[in-house]
């Protein structure tokens, strides 16, 4: 086994060979996961670098590699795709909307009190992926059909609150969250798509490893996009961006790391 073959998630690999269901419904972009696990001395920088912040900083953020490198492989994707539909939107036209979604979850939340409806939310995550990541992590190993959604959970010991509480909650956090400011300026300028990739991939690296890694940034970005980006590229990039107007928000809920089996040091920049 090549050094390459110690970084690269095993998991990434069968899903690519279709051999492994748990990754599988968070790859949509195949053709960028095939450049990246291609055996040359970039990617194996790439997936060294990953593998280092996955299991060695601190404090821990993901508790289980599975989480950490789903969440990466996600924030990946995401970021290849560009700017959506909400992001596009003027602050006043995000305003309007975050106004009208938190009155929604607030109403919501009221009338599904006191109703069959109101259970955890565990009871409606009933689709097999989350089942089986479920038993990947889980020690207490169980057929996913003998028991109800919600026990097989609380037997993990992961409990949820109800679905009024949820959709209280979430009306509450979206009045304070406010409209954001945009990762662009200029949507249409040359090269947007990757400049967007780059600040988003920055906020990600600087939420989960607590440092903006340009060297990763930059050899992610060149890979994918089939491009040539240099550290000072990325800098570039972003210099004018602050991450504190255009940061994009993340749920901790999910990620924490484990620091266990530390891998040797290695120099990144």
């Amino acid at each position: 086994m090549t050094n390459f073959d110690n970084y690269v998630p095993k998991l990434l690999l069968e899903a690519l060979e279709g051999k492994g269901d748990l990754l599988s419904p968070t790859i949509v972009h195949p053709e960028i996961w095939h450049r990246l696990v291609t055996k040359n001395p970039t990617n194996e920088k790439i997936w060294r670098l990953v593998y280092r912040h996955v299991n060695s900083s601190t404090p821990s953020v993901f508790k289980h590699q599975f989480f950490a490198y789903r969440n990466f492989i996600e924030r990946i994707e995401t970021a290849y795709d560009g700017m959506d539909n909400w992001e596009k939107r003027t602050n006043a036209e995000k305003k309007e909307r975050i106004n009208e979604i938190a009155r929604l979850a607030k109403a919501l939340s009221k009338k599904i009190q006191g109703t069959p409806f109101d259970t955890q939310v565990f009871e409606y995550f009933n689709h097999e992926f989350y089942l089986e990541a479920l038993n990947e992590i889980s020690e207490n190993k169980h057929d996913m059909f003998d028991l109800n959604v919600n026990d097989q959970f609380n037997l993990s010991g992961i409990y949820s609150p109800d679905i009024s509480q949820i959709m209280n909650n979430m009306s509450e956090s979206i009045k304070e969250s406010g409209a954001e400011s945009g990762v662009l300026s200029k949507v249409n300028a040359e090269d947007s798509n990757i400049t967007y990739f780059v600040r988003v991939i920055s906020d990600w690296l600087n939420t989960h490893f607590g440092s903006p890694c340009h060297e990763l940034n930059s050899l992610l970005a060149s890979v994918i996009f089939e491009d040539s980006l240099t550290v000072e590229d990325v800098r570039n990039k972003l210099r004018r961006y602050h991450a504190s107007e255009g940061k994009i928000s993340y749920s901790k809920q999910y990620i924490s790391r484990s620091i266990q089996n530390k891998p040797d040091s290695f120099n990144e920049e």
